[in-house]
C-alpha cells in the first residue's frame, strides 16, 4: 500500500540491510534515461548499497550467485576481524570488493583490517572512498 518508493525505502530502512537490489525500468530508446522515477527516488533516499538491475529474468542466477559470493565473503571477513584475523579478513574483503567495488560497508571493514595491520594511510583512504560513496547515496 502506499507510494512504491516510499515503501521501498521504508522497508529498506527499518532493516538492517548492507545490499539492495532492485529492478530498474529506464527508456531504453534513451540510454541517458537509465531508471525509472521509483528506482530514482529510492536510490536518492538510501544509505546501503544499492544494484539496479534490468531485464532481471536474463540475469536472475548470476546475480544471485555473485549476491551470494559478496554477502558470504563480507560475512567470513567479519568473523575474521573479530577474530583479529584480519591478513585473512583483507583477502575476504579484497574478493567482496572485486564484485561490488562500492559496497561501502565492506571498504569501512577493509579499511578497520587496514588500521590493525599498521596500513594507516591506506586504512585512511579507504574510509574517505566508503564516506564519500555513503554521502553520494544520501542525495
Amino acid at each position: 500500500m502506499g507510494k512504491p518508493s516510499r515503501e521501498i525505502t521504508r522497508q529498506a530502512k527499518s532493516g538492517r540491510y548492507d545490499l539492495l537490489v532492485i529492478g530498474a525500468v529506464g527508456r531504453r530508446d534513451n540510454p541517458r534515461v537509465y531508471l525509472g522515477r521509483t528506482a530514482k527516488k529510492v536510490a536518492e533516499h538510501l544509505h546501503c548499497a544499492t544494484l539496479f538491475l534490468r531485464d532481471a529474468d536474463m540475469w536472475h542466477s548470476q546475480i544471485e550467485e555473485d549476491i551470494e559470493e559478496i554477502a558470504r565473503n563480507y560475512r567470513k571477513a567479519r568473523e575474521l576481524i573479530k577474530e583479529r584475523k584480519f591478513k585473512m579478513a583483507i583477502r575476504k574483503l579484497r574478493r567482496c570488493l572485486s564484485k561490488a567495488p562500492y559496497f561501502a560497508p565492506a571498504l569501512e571493514q577493509l579499511s578497520k583490517a587496514y588500521q590493525q595491520t599498521g596500513y594507516k594511510a591506506e586504512a585512511d583512504a579507504l574510509s574517505k572512498k566508503a564516506k564519500l560513496i555513503r554521502e553520494k547515496l544520501k542525495r
